[in-house]
């Protein structure tokens, strides 16, 4: 069925929506692919490397990575995920996201959505890309945060408005 759909309605580039998938060759060369130097806790670029950079997470979170940052096709794609509804692109980023993962990784899980904006999207984006992580490095996926209040859109909080939103807003599942 899906390549019946493939057919009928093709990919197009997750970043620009008119070339090939996941990306057309513009928008590869406009990946800002993350490479050392970088900060080796949290996996910003940073030249100070045995330095903990000012964006490190918690010190409960032992180490975290992106393949990419957070700008250009890679910012348009996961707007189409989150807001246009493009389910496909969990696979194209998540399979990345595996690629940058540590090796001793035990489970993968996500942030949660809130019921209203999970009812508003039709999906969590999130748990889509824990999915294709969990499944690409062969480890279960499993739920360990639950919201406990709705805290509205971050995109236009600052790093210090955003920490002070999630405050109290998570707790751990029960098991």
């Amino acid at each position: 069925m899906r390549s019946l759909l493939d057919l009928v309605f093709p990919l197009r580039c997750a970043g620009c929506s008119h070339g090939a998938w996941p990306f057309c060759p513009v928008c590869v060369d406009r990946l800002g692919v993350i490479s050392p130097p970088l900060c080796e806790r949290c996996g910003r670029p940073w030249n100070r490397p045995k330095q903990r950079c000012s964006d490190c997470p918690p010190a409960r979170i032992r180490t975290s990575r992106a393949p990419f940052l957070y700008e250009g096709p890679v910012r348009s794609a996961l707007y189409r995920l989150k807001f246009s509804g493009w389910r496909s692109v969990a696979e194209a980023l998540g399979a990345a996201m595996a690629t940058v993962a540590p090796g001793d990784v035990d489970v993968v899980t996500w942030v949660p959505l809130g019921p209203k904006r999970r009812a508003t999207r039709g999906f969590d984006q999130a748990r889509s890309l824990a999915g294709v992580v969990g499944a690409r490095l062969g480890v279960p996926v499993a739920p360990l945060l639950r919201r406990l209040t709705e805290t509205g859109p971050q995109a236009r909080r600052g790093a210090f408005e955003r920490r002070m939103a999630m405050h109290g807003a998570f707790a751990t599942a029960a098991p």
